[in-house]
């Protein structure tokens, strides 16, 4: 009976198959055959932190050697700081350093080979205002009194600015822990972040002074109204107001067509720009009254006979 010869090649690539798949199952029991690894440690910041790993404690650039296997592995996060996650070598996963939670801390670690395990620290920043209330933007989000931002990529800046409640204005900065602004005083200016900190921004509360409204027709009250600044006062009604230009509108009695303005008259620390104008400007620097004054319309008739 004649001999049948498989072929050789297809030969060749099954034992090559299962060649490989031997060498990955038994890569691990070759590597205790060998010896020890070697495991690096890394922080970011680099200077924040260490690493414990198998009861050894290491910071940055420290390392040691170890046989493969499982290890337990905690983060030392100091005050002001906060643990993000670990990061770990992995060029060659079944060959080097694997993570199984990135999250937790602390965590186990698998050595296969030899790599380098890290850890992501942030660093607390925490925003307030003097009033408590108020607002701070910094970059794109606003922070009201009390909210705390982590940040990673230390050192870092960022713009900020100052957004002071109704009633107050900003007065100046102040900044405690690692953060720094460029300009304590100015309004807008540039925070930096080199670790955790504080940044308060501080407001005093502004003057305020009373306006009385008036509306009339000739020398008669009126049921007209006046607008400054977006809010509407009837006659003989008081507001108070801060140092500034204002929008300024007169609203007829009712019914509107019957009446027309006619004027504006003011008096003490008040000066409105266009006197005939139903809608114009008011410029408030203490206290003083505004006035509108309307007429009553007339219609004429002309007799068609």
């Amino acid at each position: 009976m004649p001999f049948i010869r498989r072929n050789t090649i297809r030969d060749g690539l099954a034992i090559s198959e299962v060649l490989l798949l031997l060498l990955f199952s038994f890569a691990p029991y070759l590597q205790m055959a060998i010896g020890a690894v070697t495991v690096t440690f890394k922080t970011t910041p680099s200077s924040v932190g260490s690493i414990t790993f198998a009861g050894t404690t290491y910071t940055n650039g420290g390392s040691g050697s170890y046989n493969t296997g499982s290890y337990t592995a905690t983060a030392n996060v100091p005050t002001g700081w906060r643990f993000e996650f670990w990061d770990y070598d992995t060029t060659i996963k079944t060959t080097s350093i694997h993570v199984l939670n990135i999250v937790a801390n602390p965590t186990t670690v698998e050595v296969n080979g030899a790599g380098w395990l890290g850890i992501w620290l942030s660093c607390a920043v925490t925003f307030y205002t003097s009033t408590g209330t108020g607002s701070i933007t910094c970059g794109s989000n606003t922070y009201s009194s009390g909210q705390t931002y982590y940040e990673a990529n230390v050192p870092h800046s960022y713009s900020v600015t100052a957004n002071p409640p109704a009633g107050y204005s900003f007065s100046s900065w102040s900044t405690s822990g690692s953060v720094s602004v460029a300009s304590g005083s100015s309004q807008s200016t540039t925070l930096t972040i080199s670790g955790p900190g504080s940044i308060t921004a501080n407001f005093q509360a502004v003057q305020q002074y009373d306006i009385t409204f008036y509306v009339r027709s000739g020398p008669n009250p009126a049921a007209g109204s006046v607008t400054l600044g977006g809010r509407t006062f009837t006659d003989g009604q008081v507001g108070s107001f801060s140092a500034g230009l204002y929008s300024l509108s007169a609203t007829a009695p009712s019914p509107s067509d019957q009446w027309q303005f006619f004027t504006w008259d003011w008096g003490g620390s008040i000066t409105i720009s266009d006197c005939d104008a139903q809608s114009t400007t008011a410029t408030v620097s203490g206290v003083g009254w505004i006035k509108a004054v309307f007429y009553a319309a007339t219609t004429f008739y002309v007799n068609p006979v």
